[in-house]
């Protein structure tokens, strides 16, 4: 049933989880821009490492907490849609609460309900986008994900590059509040889409599943024999979960059939996490500032054009998405990062002159060589490309393509609590054409900081 999409219907499903991920790597890449602006740090006193730390962490917490309490309870029980809803009222009262902070207290408050609203839609709308696709664009439209995050990052590192050349709070106060145009577009967008059919089935709601099909699929005919069809293979598949559902909630993470995706799933997102990647996306401008980049324009610069490397890799290669096999590059790719992060350590024993400073409490390396200067920042500039195609947004994939509904809300719960997100609990198989309902099938039965500076005395 691979009836071809027409552009219009093809844009209607990518949107929304486009638009999340903008709003996922805004919301990534804007702390780092905000801590290097002197009038942020200005207005808020200069906040301390460890106050900068919980601005930076109130968000994730926000997030886990938003995936773990609206993810598996609400989507299951009171549909995708409404959660959908959900997350973005709540995403708009916390990122307020962020543009018109006062103190440092309310930013982080505004930082934690923001995160709340996040985690909700970040577990959801992955998870809607692939109950409603057809089989044959689902891969292409779980990379729209990371396509999005990279547009998101893009967006957020040149705004800011921009908006950092104002005076007063202006300067940070206007890129935050631009960051709520992606959620102020999904939720009137959402009213135009029908529920997803497959969450219907659950309920019961076979002839409301029905029209939603025949809506998706571009038709509005009841009648249609491949919407029929379709509908009665879900069906199939929601019946045959149903008759296998475990006991307990334990038991549908940690029972013996599900277990080794759980452990795989969280594990190889955990282990991502540790590799460093979000200390560079988080905290780009003051990595590229300590690499010898040191005026806060020129670091903000050299983050606009990380973004801009990002925005177009990961666009590029997202159409290969569907032809590249998913074990392959979740393979490389680790390797490639591994070399990326060798080759800078290399650069640092070589050319870097360490030094400790007793009251920052850190590790600072002073380039001689401006060439060793300029290659580190090169190889973190490959290694963040190569995290954001291969780990990163292979594993989104996964995750539309082979859990059961029920399985994925919930492990991608679990997922969130290690700041993975939610795509984590599939085993790495070979599935790139496989339905979504097929795949299912088959697994129920079994089957301290460290900076680096140039030296402007070296020759």
């Amino acid at each position: 049933m691979n009836r071809q999409l027409s552009f219009m219907d093809f844009i209607l499903l990518a949107t929304p989880i486009l638009l999340q991920g903008v709003t996922q790597g805004w919301e990534v890449g804007s702390i780092g821009g905000l801590l290097a602006m002197p009038q942020f740090n200005e207005y808020f006193n200069y906040p301390s490492p460890f106050r900068q730390g919980s601005m930076t962490a109130a968000l994730i917490a926000g997030e886990l907490g938003g995936s773990m309490f609206t993810g598996f309870l609400t989507a299951d029980r009171f549909s995708r849609k409404k959660t959908i809803y959900f997350g973005g009222v709540v995403y708009i009262i916390g990122q307020v609460l962020v543009i018109a902070a006062q103190n440092q207290a309310m930013f982080i408050v505004g930082r934690v309900v923001n995160g709340l609203g996040a985690g909700a839609l970040i577990t959801t709308i992955p998870l809607y986008t692939a109950e409603i696709a057809p089989v044959h664009v689902r891969g292409r439209l779980g990379g729209n994900l990371n396509s999005g995050t990279a547009l998101g990052l893009f967006l957020t590192y040149w705004v800011q590059y921009g908006t950092a050349k104002l005076s007063g709070t202006a300067a940070w106060r206007l890129p935050l509040a631009l960051q709520l145009l992606p959620v102020l577009v999904i939720l009137p967008l959402m009213v135009f889409r029908p529920e997803s059919p497959r969450w219907l089935v659950t309920k019961d709601r076979n002839e409301e599943a029905l029209e939603a099909l025949a809506k998706l699929r571009g038709h509005n005919d009841i009648n249609d024999s491949e919407v029929a069809a379709e509908l009665a293979e879900i069906q199939v598949i929601v019946d045959y979960d149903k008759r296998l559902e475990p006991p307990s909630l334990f038991a549908l993470v940690f029972g013996r059939q599900d277990r080794r995706r759980t452990y795989l799933g969280v594990g190889l997102l955990f282990l991502h996490e540790l590799a460093g990647v979000n200390i560079c996306l988080y905290y780009a401008p003051k990595v590229f500032s300590q690499a010898g980049v040191s005026d806060t324009q020129a670091s903000l610069l050299a983050n606009a054009i990380n973004g801009a490397l990002l925005l177009v890799t990961t666009s590029v290669l997202m159409w290969f998405a569907d032809d590249l096999g998913r074990r392959t590059q979740m393979i490389f790719g680790p390797l490639c990062m591994g070399t990326c992060f060798i080759v800078v350590r290399a650069l640092l024993k070589s050319y870097g002159n360490p030094h400790f400073d007793n009251v920052t409490q850190a590790v600072t390396f002073t380039f001689h060589d401006k060439a060793a200067s300029r290659a580190a920042i090169a190889f973190m500039y490959l290694e963040e490309i190569d995290t954001l195609f291969t780990p990163e947004r292979t594993v989104w994939v996964f995750m539309d393509k082979k859990a059961r509904s029920k399985e994925q809300l919930l492990h991608g719960d679990l997922s969130d609590g290690t700041k993975v997100a939610d795509q984590l609990r599939d085993m790495l198989k070979k599935g790139s054409s496989k339905a979504l309902d097929d795949a299912e099938a088959a697994d129920s039965s079994g089957a301290k900081e460290i900076s680096v500076t140039h030296d402007e005395h070296a020759t």
